[in-house]
């Protein structure tokens, strides 16, 4: 009996330590790179990639808040290595340095000009993979330069911030502007990293207070739980601050006015237009995300001018869908895999790549007049008697529109093979409202 107290009391101050917030933070990268840009704000790292490969390099743009080796979090949890893997030739990752005296009055303007420079480093035409601000960040790079990105993958990204009931917005909805302003100037100019880790807390607060809490007592004699955890709680703790001008930039223009999606956000002193994206498009958005929701990432294909595009729900939250064993076994080798197939070898040119588009979506597009048939043919039925006059009195003029619309029309018998298309020269009137032409919807992967 006395045993088992004693171990239970050991147990209960292991616990209590655990739950101790500790000063260390993990600032380092997992895998090897070099360092092939570095300014004041910024560096560019170059993880290498796969040999032989052809096609454009991948840029990866982390996110501006806590650390950007998110991107090369862990061994299996590399969103790098697994690119490299996946064989991309080239990959580098965009790392926003701790801000400074220097920085700290940096802008929107100044990011979205160190993302194009770092893809005029790279060659000029980037695939680009944006993380949460990065995401966004790389949205706008690519409305100003539509043809320097191969293709654009935004993953646990806000593009409209308004889309659904998001944490975020609820919070910054009973905030007065002014209260913003206060934090960045109790920050010396800046938002302090420290002031945003207490904020994403409060919106899980009862995560925080008690299923966490309780998840650790369930596994502190776990060693690879443990482990985790501690690297999770090493990144999260990195307090990287905010220049104040961007910071209240965004709370005020993306997340309370929404207008990026609006067209009257401001880069360069212009609008920005989303429809000037034309590039493929995957969507990456977590299931359970609380923080950038599926339909705010999901909004980009209503805005963008893209024919390729496609959705990736993956389950998991906001950090989970990036770093997660099983975001990184199942989905992720399936999102590189499709962004490298949008994108022709250097031997084929674009064209047969969306001419190929069609004929995988025709057979769906065959069976959808076959439904609408029957409403048709009716419609002829009832208005025979009147069309009927008609053609005696055009029955010159179409009798020279078969003869030159008869090759067409020679194919149309072979996928019907029914009574019903010889019917078809009652209907040459019906072409007018084009019945059998419906739009193909944008083809996606």
């Amino acid at each position: 009996m006395l045993q088992r107290t004693i171990e239970q009391s050991s147990r209960i101050a292991r616990w209590w330590a655990e739950q101790v917030p500790r000063a260390e933070v993990d600032t380092t990268w997992t895998h090897p790179n070099r360092v092939v840009l570095e300014t004041p704000s910024l560096q560019l790292r170059d993880f290498g990639g796969a040999e032989d490969a052809t096609g454009s390099p991948l840029l990866i743009v982390a996110p501006e808040v806590n650390g950007s080796n998110l991107a090369d979090y862990g061994p299996g949890q590399s969103l790098a290595v697994a690119a490299a893997e996946a064989g991309f030739g080239r990959v580098c990752v965009l790392h926003w340095r701790q801000i400074t005296e220097q920085t700290k009055d940096r802008t929107v303007d100044d990011s979205i000009a160190d993302v194009l420079r770092c893809v005029e480093l790279l060659g000029g035409r980037v695939h680009a993979l944006g993380i949460c601000q990065g995401g966004w960040e790389a949205a706008i790079a690519a409305s100003l330069r539509p043809d320097a990105f191969a293709s654009l993958t935004l993953a646990g990204t806000a593009i409209d911030f308004r889309a659904g009931d998001g944490a975020i917005t609820r919070i910054i909805d009973v905030m007065p502007p002014e209260a913003y302003q206060a934090l960045v100037t109790l920050g010396g100019g800046v938002m302090r990293g420290e002031y945003l880790r207490q904020g994403f807390d409060a919106m899980q607060w009862f995560s925080r207070a008690f299923v966490e809490p309780l998840a650790l007592w369930n596994h502190l004699d776990d060693p690879d739980f443990m482990e985790r955890r501690a690297r999770l709680h090493r990144w999260y703790r990195v307090r990287k601050d905010l220049p104040g001008p961007q910071y209240l930039t965004v709370v005020e223009e993306l997340f309370r006015h929404n207008k990026l999606v609006k067209g009257t956000f401001e880069v360069f002193g212009e609008p920005v237009d989303l429809g000037r994206i034309t590039c493929p498009l995957a969507l990456v958005a977590g299931r359970s995300d609380h923080i950038s929701l599926p339909d705010q990432t999901f909004a980009l294909e209503e805005h963008a001018s893209s024919d390729r595009v496609r959705r990736f729900l993956v389950p998991g939250g906001h950090i989970g869908i990036l770093v997660g064993g099983r975001a990184h076994r199942k989905h992720w080798p399936e999102i590189y895999g499709w962004v490298q197939a949008s994108e022709p070898a250097p031997d084929r040119p674009v064209a047969p790549e969306k001419a190929a588009a069609p004929k995988k979506v025709a057979p769906k597009k065959a069976v959808a007049p076959k439904k609408v048939a029957p409403k048709k043919a009716v419609a002829p039925k009832k208005v025979a008697p009147k069309k009927a006059a008609a053609p005696k009195k055009a029955a010159p003029k179409k009798a020279a529109a078969p003869k030159k619309a008869a090759p067409k029309k020679a194919a149309a018998p072979k996928k019907a093979a029914a009574p019903k298309k010889a019917a078809a020269p009652k209907k040459r009137a019906a072409p007018k409202k084009k019945p059998a032409t419906p739009k193909p919807p944008v083809a996606d992967a």
